[in-house]
């Protein structure tokens, strides 16, 4: 299983090495399937799945104030999307504005 904590990002540094450590725990559970060093997930597959993921980030911030059944077909993702603490969904890459005291 992944861990949600696993999947969590701020910046673009901590994306990158979180799609390097999944790609490793998957090297690591399917190795006997794929041998040690299989080209499946090489680096320019890894540079692949961050740039989906950026536009992901993109996507689901634009869809925050749609309604919940606008859904995304490339990601899947859907309107009124909302953090796992219920609050408003923010693109993980945005730059984040301080809030005023």
């Amino acid at each position: 299983c992944i861990e949600y904590d696993d999947l969590v990002y701020s910046n673009n540094i901590e994306l990158e090495l979180m799609v390097q450590k999944l790609t490793r725990m998957f090297q690591d559970r399917f190795e006997y399937f794929f041998g040690a060093n299989s080209p499946l997930l090489d680096m320019e597959k890894q540079k692949n799945a961050v740039q989906r993921l950026k536009e992901m980030d993109d996507v689901t911030k634009s869809m925050a104030d749609q309604t919940f059944d606008h859904v995304d077909q490339k990601f899947g993702v859907h309107g009124g999307h909302r953090n796992r603490d219920d609050s408003e969904s923010k693109s993980a890459l945005a730059p984040q504005v301080p809030e005023e005291a």
